[in-house]
């Protein structure tokens, strides 16, 4: 499961690109990026990037897809069923619109043209893959709660502005609202958890 970049928590990036130069590039912007700390771990094949996933601990990959050993979607495919837990950003040097929705379509939080990079950038597209990643995974725990609760839910975060209004909207006593609220909490936590363990390697 990705985690929230901060100084106090830096954020795991695996890097996978074969142009060395590309690659400092980025090295360097993330080295610089203010919003946040980033370690970054370079492989420069699709084997190495492999491997690498297979150990954890990765929270999010910013790839190139053109690798001495795969090419294009062949790349990106790889990587996503090896950890489809780890959100996904397509470093390119292709303008090419329709190929670049493709990859969003596929899966992909984002892409980087890489004459674009610069470390704000750079650092705000990682976090925001992380971001879209974590709140995915929390809507399809959402999901698989009964019908009332999530409704509760949605009337929680979106609708009420707060516990009072909530507990008329919902026709619930205070103690029977937050034991439900506390239920959903544990049930979001044990399938978010079993989600990480069924996508980690």
């Amino acid at each position: 499961m990705t985690t929230e970049c901060s100084y106090a928590k830096p954020c795991t990036v695996l890097l996978v690109e074969d142009n060395l130069e590309h690659a400092e590039l980025a090295i360097y912007a993330l080295r610089k990026a203010r919003e946040a700390a980033f370690e970054v771990e370079h492989v420069d094949q699709l084997s190495a990037a492999l491997a690498r996933l297979a150990r954890g601990g990765i929270d999010v990959a910013l790839i190139d897809l053109s690798l001495p050993d795969s090419n294009g979607m062949e790349t990106f495919q790889a990587i996503r069923a090896a950890a489809p837990g780890v959100p996904i950003v397509v470093f390119t040097g292709m303008e090419d619109e329709k190929f670049v929705l493709e990859m969003m379509h596929q899966g992909a939080q984002d892409y980087l043209l890489k004459h674009e990079v610069e470390p704000r950038l750079l650092a705000r597209s990682l976090r925001f893959a992380i971001e879209r990643q974590r709140n995915a995974a929390l809507e399809e725990c959402i999901q698989k709660l009964p019908a009332a609760e999530r409704i509760l839910i949605q009337q929680r975060y979106q609708g009420a502005a707060d516990i009072e209004e909530l507990i008329q909207t919902c026709g619930m006593s205070r103690r029977t609202l937050f034991r439900t609220l506390q239920r959903i909490r544990r049930l979001l936590h044990d399938c978010i958890n079993q989600r990480v363990a069924a996508e980690s390697p």
